[in-house]
């Protein structure tokens, strides 16, 4: 395998030491480790379709992407 590795991948993009890497978890602790992640993100205000860029959007892009149907 390491003559294939050696034959395959030129010595330029392969990576000098191991890849460290986390222990392997289940399904559940992933998803426990992704809502932790996903605490962390912050929420902003979107300005898409506010006019803040000179563009001009086609008026079924406005209609069914933009619209709040709620």
């Amino acid at each position: 395998l390491d003559e294939l590795l050696d034959s395959a991948v030129p010595d330029i993009i392969r990576m000098p030491e191991k890849l460290i890497m986390n222990a392997p978890m289940s399904e559940s602790e992933a998803l426990i480790a992704l809502r932790e992640m996903m605490r962390q993100n912050e929420v902003k205000k979107s300005f898409i379709g506010m006019g803040y860029y000179e563009v001009l959007t086609p008026q079924c892009i406005l209609r069914n992407v933009l619209e709040n149907p709620g």
